[in-house]
C-alpha cells in the first residue's frame, strides 16, 4: 500500500507538472519565433546537463549511504558524507559557472541574445543540482513528497504562471526574459528545499551537517560519485543529451520539433524512471539483508508497473500523437514518426529493470562507468552517421538505438557480478 501510495504522490505530481509544463510550452511555441524556440531548448539542456556535472554524481549514491545509515544508526558518519556531497556541490558548481559564463561572455560569435541567454542557463544549472542532491537525500528517506513535488509540481506551476503574467503585463516577452524568470524560480525553490532537509537523521546542533570532522566520511566517496556522472547524464537528463547531440546537425526548426518530441517521450520515461526510484530503498535494504525472495518481489513489482505504464504511453502516442503536436503549430506534425521511434524507448527502459539503480546501491560505479562512456559516444556518432542524412527521424533512431544498449548492458553486469537479475517478471518465494 506504501508503495502506490507513493507512486500516486510522484505520478499525480509528475501528471499534474507535465500538463503545466505542456500549456507552458505550446505558449511558448506561440509567442517566441521558431529560432528563439530552439534557443530556449538548447539553453535549458545545456542547464540540466552542467546541473548534473554540479553534483559530482552523488545522488546516484545517496540510497546506498541514507540504507546505511538507517540500518547501523551511524549517522555521524552520514553527517560527514552529506557535508562532503554538499562542499563538492558548492566548488563544482563555482568552477562551471566561471568557466562556462566566461566563455559565454567573451566568446566573439555570439550575439547578445544568445550571450545572454547561455549566460542565464549556467547561472540556473548550480540551482537545479541542488534540487537533484536535496532531492536525491528526500527521496531515500521515503520523504517523495519533499523530493519531487518541488521540482515537478512547483517549479513548471511558478515557472508557467510567472511567464504568463509578464507576458500579459509586457504585451509579449522574449527568450531572455523567460531563462531569467527560470532562474529566478530554481533558486528560491533550491533554498527552501535545502532548509525542509538539512538535518534529516534531526541531528542537534553539535552535529550540524556542515561542522563534522571530514575523518569521519568514508574514503573514496568522491570518485565512487564521479563514476556515475555519466550515468546520471542517462537518467536524469537524457533528453537534454540528445537535444545538444542533436543541436549541431538539426536546422533551427528541426531542433524545436525534435525537442518538443523528446520532451513528450521523456514525460513516459519519468513515469517509468520514478517507479523504478521510489523502490531503491527497498531494493536497498533487500540486498544489505540478503533477502533474495523480497528483492524478487520488489522487482517484480516495479517492472510491471512501468511496463504497463510505457506500453499504455506508446499505444497512446500511436494513436493521438499527431494530433498532440498539432497543438503545438501545424509545422510540429511533421515529427510523428520521430515521436512514436522515441516512445519505444520507455519499453526497453522498463524490460531492462531498475539496473541504475541496483549499481550505485551494490556500488559498482567503476564497473559501469564503462558502459556509460561507451554509450555517450554511441549516440554522438550515431547522429553523425543517421541525421545529416535522414533529418529527425535519424536523431530519433540515433537516440532509440543508443537506449536500447546500455541498460541491458547494465544488467549483464548486475548478473555476473551479484546474481542478482534487475530484468526479473517472476514472483518471489
Amino acid at each position: 500500500m506504501r508503495y502506490f501510495t507513493s507512486s500516486g504522490i510522484v505520478i499525480g505530481s509528475r501528471a499534474a507538472g507535465v500538463l503545466i509544463g505542456f500549456a507552458t510550452q505550446l505558449l511558448l511555441a506561440r509567442i517566441l519565433p521558431v529560432t528563439e524556440l530552439g534557443i530556449y531548448f538548447t539553453v535549458m539542456s545545456l542547464a540540466a546537463v552542467l546541473s548534473v556535472f554540479c553534483t559530482v554524481g552523488y545522488p546516484m549514491i545517496m540510497p546506498r549511504f541514507v540504507a546505511k545509515a538507517a540500518k547501523t544508526k551511524d549517522y555521524v558518519k552520514f553527517s560527514a558524507f552529506l557535508a562532503k556531497a554538499r562542499t563538492d556541490w558548492i566548488g563544482m558548481s563555482f568552477i562551471l559557472v566561471l568557466l562556462g559564463g566566461g566563455l559565454a561572455a567573451f566568446w566573439p560569435a555570439l550575439d547578445f541574445n544568445l550571450r545572454a541567454s547561455l549566460i542565464a542557463g549556467i547561472l540556473t544549472a548550480p540551482f537545479l543540482a541542488s534540487l537533484r542532491l536535496n532531492g536525491s537525500l528526500a527521496n531515500a528517506l521515503r520523504r517523495f513528497a519533499l523530493g519531487f513535488v518541488p521540482d515537478l509540481l512547483i517549479r513548471p506551476a511558478v515557472f508557467s504562471l510567472l511567464i504568463i503574467v509578464f507576458w500579459y503585463l509586457m504585451s509579449g516577452i522574449d527568450v531572455i526574459s523567460i531563462l531569467l524568470i527560470h532562474l529566478a524560480v530554481a533558486s528560491v525553490l533550491a533554498a527552501w528545499q535545502y532548509f525542509r532537509i538539512r538535518r534529516p537523521f534531526g541531528y542537534s546542533q553539535d552535529q550540524d551537517d556542515y561542522h563534522m570532522p571530514g575523518g569521519n566520511c568514508p574514503e573514496g566517496v568522491r570518485s565512487q560519485a564521479a563514476f556515475m556522472l555519466i550515468a546520471m547524464l542517462f537518467v536524469a537528463v537524457i533528453a537534454d543529451v540528445g537535444i545538444l547531440s542533436a543541436s549541431v546537425m538539426l536546422s533551427n526548426k528541426e531542433l524545436a520539433i525534435f525537442a518538443i518530441c523528446l520532451k513528450i517521450s521523456t514525460i513516459c520515461g519519468f513515469a517509468v524512471y520514478a517507479v523504478q526510484q521510489i523502490s531503491v530503498r527497498d531494493a536497498a535494504d533487500a540486498i544489505l539483508d540478503s533477502e533474495a525472495g523480497s528483492l524478487k518481489s520488489v522487482l517484480l513489482r516495479t517492472n510491471l508497473t512501468s511496463l504497463f505504464i510505457a506500453l499504455t504511453a506508446f499505444f497512446f502516442i500511436y494513436l493521438f500523437g499527431e494530433e498532440i503536436l498539432t497543438f503545438f503549430g501545424p509545422q510540429f506534425a511533421v515529427g510523428y514518426q520521430c515521436l512514436l521511434i522515441l516512445m519505444t524507448v520507455n519499453i526497453f527502459t522498463a524490460l531492462a529493470g531498475p539496473t541504475m539503480q541496483i549499481i550505485g546501491i551494490i556500488g559498482e560505479e567503476k564497473s559501469s562507468s564503462l558502459v556509460f562512456l561507451s554509450a555517450m559516444i554511441l549516440l554522438f556518432l550515431l547522429n553523425l552517421l543517421l541525421t545529416p542524412e535522414y533529418g529527425l527521424i535519424g536523431a530519433g533512431l540515433a537516440f532509440m538505438l543508443t537506449m536500447m544498449v546500455w541498460p541491458f548492458m547494465l544488467g549483464y553486469i548486475i548478473s555476473k557480478k551479484t546474481g542478482i537479475h534487475p530484468a526479473n517478471f517472476i514472483a518471489g518465494s
